[in-house]
């Protein structure tokens, strides 16, 4: 099947490979939705990048493009009932040890604050958010401060 190259991809030994194809997969997956790729390929390589490369451990570089590809996503309605699943479970990335997957799963959610459908403090409970906000935050807790404040401010208006 001619989609079987993205599933070898994904398992390539190389992190740069990985990660581009993880940022790609979510791109093709929102744009292309329901138009182009069947359902049930879309659905497994999802599953695959949350499952796996979400939590790949070898390298940060390949968790990061799977949370960006994730956000990008939100943006595309169709996409949607495709991230259902999958934002719960990244979300629980909050508690990355990188500074740059914490800040990126806070821009997922500040996306996702957006949607009605969808009450971010759903995905992450905001005491989660601000015991993440409180770790060893290096060059991006301004920044993730920033994001988890304006998430309690937003929650506490509704």
């Amino acid at each position: 099947m001619q989609f079987d190259a993205f599933h070898s991809l994904l398992e390539d030994p190389s992190h740069i490979v990985r990660s581009l194809l993880a940022f790609g997969v979510c791109k093709i997956s929102a744009v292309c939705c329901r138009e182009c790729i069947p359902a049930e390929v879309v659905k497994t390589l999802l599953t695959s990048l949350i499952q796996k490369h979400a939590w790949d451990g070898s390298n940060n570089e390949v968790r990061l493009p799977v949370i960006k590809g994730f956000a990008f996503m939100v943006d595309y309605r169709l996409s949607h009932t495709l991230l259902q699943t999958a934002r719960p479970k990244l979300c629980q990335l909050i508690h990355d040890k990188v500074d740059r997957v914490r800040l990126a799963v806070t821009d997922l959610l500040l996306k996702v604050k957006t949607l009605r459908a969808i009450k971010f403090w759903t995905l992450v409970p905001l005491s989660s958010a601000r015991q993440a906000r409180g770790g060893q935050f290096h060059g991006g807790k301004a920044a993730c401060t920033a994001a988890v404040q304006q998430l309690h401010a937003s929650r506490q208006a509704t």
